[in-house]
């Protein structure tokens, strides 16, 4: 029987959520094993008619770490993963929505979250850092008009959970209204955010954070106080998600923020008054114009992995011998199996087609493993050495000039998590510790470097994978010495059983017997999740079936695609927008 490749909204659903979360990444897998779910018939079709017949909610409530409420109490963000077919239903969805034109006519200095276009199979959203880097180009731009001016950054108090039932239905509506969607999209939309009410989230109003939808609805619902703040600043304002900055003279800046004050109160919505607002002059944000410009030194991390992409799906029998090398160095760059994937019939006819072009044959053949592991050995140095330099003095800096510098020592830290030594990542880690805002990182490089994941547990399912796909790669068992089990600490618990780590002191240690964990051990009662009362365990159970050993950890091992992207958990579930 002729093997089918995934089409466009299978590949789109799988790269977008495998950024979100690592559990609502092996439901699709599970999902789309089925090689008729694959096609995107399916998704518009089938998943569409499931959704809309259920009567239960399969969200799946996991916690995230979002910030420290003191220095000792962790604070967490809830969010809320939709089942398997609701998120490839969404793909299908958020694709009618652009091809209709939904939200394309929002201001021009609105950056997130804007719909792929046709041709795109990295997600359902065009890349997160393509709207922030355009975002702070803009901003650089108001400020070299008004170097005399300010500029202001705030941000919307606990933006999506505040958004209500009433309001969400209502820009829905009205945009379907505006752009004439097909019913079918509509309606999937319509009873999408009915079930987000019908959920009664904790402290949620009727929007959750964590499908994708919600990202579309976010941005309806600020549309017209966009609009509004455009027309009053026609080069002064810009909004990422729930960030927004003005930019102006003190006078003009003032009354703006005012003005944003009422018309957010007008949809429920309200600025954090305390503590999250700074403002900078104009001419010292100048000083980060070229921030986030690309400085053209290679290696580079994105030709670094762009070439570890390319090597994997054009020799993927050298994946084993790359696998090997990386470990010799203590490099843990993930490096799936693209082997299975590359075999679909299409695939290898376009392959065929560039291989025979002699710009192709030189791109593949100057590949090798050898110069791979040297342009990480190369970046391993360069990262190591700017954030031991951005860390000296950062602690006295304040507001824009510590925010600058914080930024940088994340962008350095995220990478050092995969590239570090193994006799660097704890010192790295101690490095950071001293700075609040980075204490994601330090505890990753910790539990990394040590083989100790006891502290790391506490801070979220977000910090745990970051850390369990480095973990992964060093193969080894890991400790846990836990006496009390928390919510949290279950959740991590079982996204490390979800990507096969071991615990070194398993048998010392009373393990929760929840759900979720029972769902990740997969032992021999596991096949009855599959009546389960949480509809979220009980589809992920039924995906699973009963005729297999668990098999989580080898989907992490094996691409889905040859489009399926290289994910860095350390970069990308960092910090979730709200």
């Amino acid at each position: 029987m002729k093997t089918v490749r995934p089409q466009m909204l299978a590949v789109r659903a799988v790269n977008q959520y495998r950024r979100r979360d690592v559990l609502a990444y092996i439901g699709l897998r599970y999902y789309l094993a089925n090689r008729c779910a694959v096609r995107d018939r399916w998704g518009r079709d089938a998943a569409t008619h499931v959704v809309l017949t259920r009567s239960s909610q399969p969200y799946f409530r996991t916690l995230h770490f979002k910030d420290f409420k003191d220095e000792a109490t962790i604070e967490h963000r809830d969010i809320h993963i939709p089942g398997p077919n609701e998120a490839y239903a969404e793909a299908y969805l958020l694709q009618a929505c652009a091809q209709a034109g939904v939200g394309l006519d929002f201001p021009a200095h609105v950056f997130s979250y804007r719909l792929a276009k046709d041709n795109t199979k990295v997600g359902m959203f065009e890349p997160y850092f393509r709207g922030f880097r355009s975002r702070h180009a803009a901003i650089v731009e108001s400020c070299k008009r008004e170097q005399d001016g300010l500029v202001l950054y705030t941000d919307i108090k606990r933006f999506y959970p505040s958004v209500s039932s009433e309001l969400a239905h209502r820009v829905w509506q009205a945009e379907c209204d505006r752009t004439g969607l097909a019913a079918s999209a509509r309606e999937l939309g319509e009873k999408m955010l009915i079930d987000h009410a019908a959920l009664k989230a904790p402290k949620c109003a009727g929007l959750l954070t964590g499908p994708m939808f919600s990202h579309l609805i976010g941005n309806l619902v600020l549309r017209e106080v966009d609009k509004k703040m455009v027309d009053l600043l026609p080069n002064g304002y810009f909004r990422y998600v729930d960030d927004i900055i003005i930019v102006g003279t003190n006078q003009v800046v003032k009354d703006s923020r005012i003005r944003l004050d009422a018309l957010l109160a007008e949809l429920g919505l309200e600025l954090h008054k305390t503590g999250k607002d700074f403002q900078v002059q104009s001419g010292e944000w100048l000083q980060g114009a070229d921030d986030f410009k690309d400085d053209r030194q290679k290696p580079s991390w994105r030709t670094l992995i762009g070439s570890v992409k390319h090597l994997l799906v054009t020799k993927p029998k050298e994946r084993d011998t790359l696998t090997r090398a990386l470990a010799e160095n203590g490099i843990r760059i993930p490096v799936p199996d693209y082997s299975e994937s590359v075999r679909e019939s299409n695939y290898l006819q376009s392959f065929t087609g560039l291989a025979r072009q002699l710009w192709f044959k030189l791109k593949v053949g100057s590949i090798t493993t050898g110069d791979l592991v040297r342009q990480a050995l190369i970046l391993r140095e360069r990262h190591k050495t700017a954030l031991l330099s951005f860390a000296k003095g950062t602690a006295e800096m304040v507001e824009y000039q510590r925010k600058r510098r914080i930024t940088k020592l994340r962008y350095h830290a995220s990478r050092l998590v995969y590239l570090a030594s193994p006799d660097d990542l704890v010192e790295l880690g101690r490095t950071l510790e001293p700075f609040p805002e980075l204490r994601f990182h330090s505890e990753i490089l910790n539990a990394v470097g040590k083989q100790d994941v006891s502290r790391l547990l506490s801070f979220g399912t977000n910090a745990v994978q970051s850390a369990a796909q480095p973990l992964r790669m060093n193969g080894r068992p890991v400790r846990c010495d836990i006496k009390e089990w928390s919510d949290v600490r279950r959740q991590g618990l079982a996204i490390l059983q979800l990507n096969g780590i071991a615990l070194a002191d398993q048998q010392n240690i009373p393990l929760p017997d929840n759900e979720l964990n029972q769902f990740a051990r997969w032992d021999a009662g596991a096949p009855a999740l599959m009546k389960s009362s949480d509809s979220f365990i009980r589809e992920m159970a039924c995906l699973h079936g009963c005729d297999s050993d668990r098999r989580h950890a080898a989907l992490l091992d094996n691409a889905f695609d040859p489009d399926e992207e290289l994910a860095f958990d350390a970069i990308t579930q960092e910090k979730p927008s709200s």
